[in-house]
């Protein structure tokens, strides 16, 4: 927990150096259009779908790192977390924006995709409870597209920057177009981490 309260000590928003080709990364999107798959499928009408960037066994069944591990975890009687899946799939590998823009976090990538959300998509307010990682975050398309609200206030995620987000506070994401695009990342919490963050911080 004490590496946790040192990351957040720099707020629960941190800008980083790190950024991304939207116009590539999309490129690099439409060549695996058809492997998007439902996001948490028992949540009927959240018009959610994602792509791997890892899974379990490097692949894109979806099955169970784009289903909800709580959710998984009790049905099955696994004990999954977001660590196990570290295996890169085949988009992510191919991917030179995303290895590049990763680099800093190499080795402590774990379960990660990319998320698209049509008109109405939405998640609701909820927290993420894992504490053994952290959360990075870019918008692939543009915010008059979303609203993402943070601990009861909306935030502004500018296009293409990397965002670590603290996702233990209450959460919660809009989508008022058609194909809002995002990449979620979940990095291991550890010291060599940290020290990512900190030589990553936005220059001001």
């Amino acid at each position: 927990m004490n590496l946790h309260y040192t990351l957040f000590s720099l707020g629960n928003i941190i800008p980083l150096n790190i950024y991304v080709d939207s116009k590539e990364l999309e490129k690099d999107i439409s060549r695996y259009k058809e492997r998007f798959k439902p996001y948490n499928p028992r949540k009927k009408g959240y018009n959610r779908l994602a792509l791997s960037l890892t899974s379990h066994d490097g692949g894109f069944s979806g099955s169970p790192d784009l289903d909800s591990l709580f959710e998984y975890n009790q049905i099955h009687n696994t004990h999954y977390n977001e660590s196990d899946f570290r295996e890169p799939t085949p988009f992510f590998k191919s991917s030179q924006t995303l290895q590049t823009a990763l680099k800093p976090f190499e080795g402590s990538i774990g379960r990660s995709h990319i998320l698209k959300l049509d008109k109405g998509g939405f998640f609701p307010p909820h927290r993420d409870g894992d504490n053994g990682s952290f959360r990075l975050f870019f918008s692939i398309t543009s915010a008059n597209h979303y609203v993402f609200i943070l601990d009861e206030q909306k935030i502004s995620l500018k296009l293409e920057q990397f965002y670590c987000l603290n996702t233990n506070l209450s959460h919660s994401l809009f989508s008022f177009k058609d194909n809002s695009l995002f990449a979620v990342f979940n990095i291991d919490l550890n010291e060599s981490s940290i020290q990512s963050i900190y030589k990553n911080l936005e220059s001001f």
